[in-house]
């Protein structure tokens, strides 16, 4: 399955679930505009920065009080980092602080910072979070790695606790100010192999991975991936793991196989993949650094096309009738 790393400094941050709550904001403007850096990381792939302005945080007391960004992750992207940085403005009289930061795929987030709860038979996906705290430092900083994410849209929402709801008079409580800034960092391809449908694909792994895709068209009931003729120079089998589809937080539609052991040829059936988008797939050699691994790749589609529908009339006889809706008796046509 995908990972999603989360790190402050060195230590990990917990990740939990939250609950209701759509976040419905700024959906009808478009996201701010992006400071973009892009640089050669490594072949054949290319490193890019996106940055959004800073946005003052409000202890939560209604959806509103959260903050929404929105970043455009580039389609080829392998990698993506946000870089999460939360400071405060004020006196020492300032209370210490634990922001929540939320994360999701094509859609705002769901959370649940008042313990509210959906009614029943009610479906909800609760986005995945971390927690960023802040105390005697003024500033703090925290990470979230995720590898293979789904090109598009990527919505982060970030908020202070529950508001305690106390009346305060202006000018005797201490003026404080909380402040969040999230980056991203993304790795993206620029070498990738097409895969045709049922035709091999001859590859030749090294010690860095390689990457591939293949279009699903509409209407694909299955694809089985496969690999033939491998032939390792360091080991015996066929040390190959593949990694194949996205990772969508809070859920992903990603597998991965190792293609370590018999049988062969070793094969990967995905039932109902998603319609009309590239699938992407990352080979990687388990050989070692000086070991090279051979393979051929094949993709192949079952489509199960819609067959069309013939409407029966609701009333049959020797004539034809219709329904009069009034009196609710069918009368006779000519």
């Amino acid at each position: 399955m995908g990972r999603a790393g989360t790190g402050t400094g060195g230590e990990a941050v917990a990740a939990v679930v939250a609950g209701p709550l759509l976040l419905l904001l700024l959906l009808a403007r478009p996201p701010p505009a992006s400071a973009r850096d892009s640089g050669k990381s490594e072949v054949g792939l290319v490193s890019e920065h996106f940055s959004q302005a800073p946005q003052k945080l409000s202890f939560y007391s209604w959806y509103g009080s959260a903050r929404l960004f929105r970043f455009r992750v580039p389609p080829d992207t392998v990698l993506l980092r946000w870089l999460l940085q939360v400071s405060r403005e004020g006196g020492t009289a300032c209370t210490d602080a634990e922001i929540t930061v939320h994360f999701r795929s094509g859609a705002p987030p769901v959370i649940n910072p008042l313990g509210t709860s959906f009614p029943d038979d009610t479906s909800v996906q609760p986005s995945f979070q971390v927690r960023v705290p802040l105390s005697a430092a003024l500033l703090s900083n925290a990470s979230v790695n995720v590898s293979h994410p789904a090109p598009g849209d990527w919505f982060v929402a970030a908020h202070l606790p529950p508001s305690s709801q106390k009346i305060e008079l202006k000018g005797l409580a201490p003026t404080c100010a909380y402040v969040f800034q999230p980056d991203l960092l993304v790795t993206r391809v620029v070498e990738i192999s097409i895969m045709e449908p049922d035709v091999p694909l001859p590859h030749t792994l090294l010690s860095h991975p390689s990457y591939l895709k293949v279009f699903v068209p509409d209407y694909t009931r299955e694809l089985l991936l496969e690999l033939r003729d491998c032939v390792s120079s360091g080991s015996l089998g066929c040390p190959v793991r593949l990694t194949v589809g996205p990772v969508t937080l809070p859920s992903n539609f990603q597998k991965v196989l190792t293609c370590t052991s018999a049988p062969w040829p070793c094969r990967l059936l995905l039932p109902s993949p998603p319609w009309d988008r590239w699938l992407q797939v990352t080979a990687e050699s388990l050989v070692g650094p000086l070991g090279t691994v051979t393979f051929s790749a094949v993709a192949a589609l079952t489509a199960c096309r819609p067959q069309s529908v013939t409407v029966r009339p609701l009333l049959q006889s020797s004539q034809n009738q219709s329904f009069n809706a009034s009196t609710g008796l069918p009368s006779l046509s000519p």
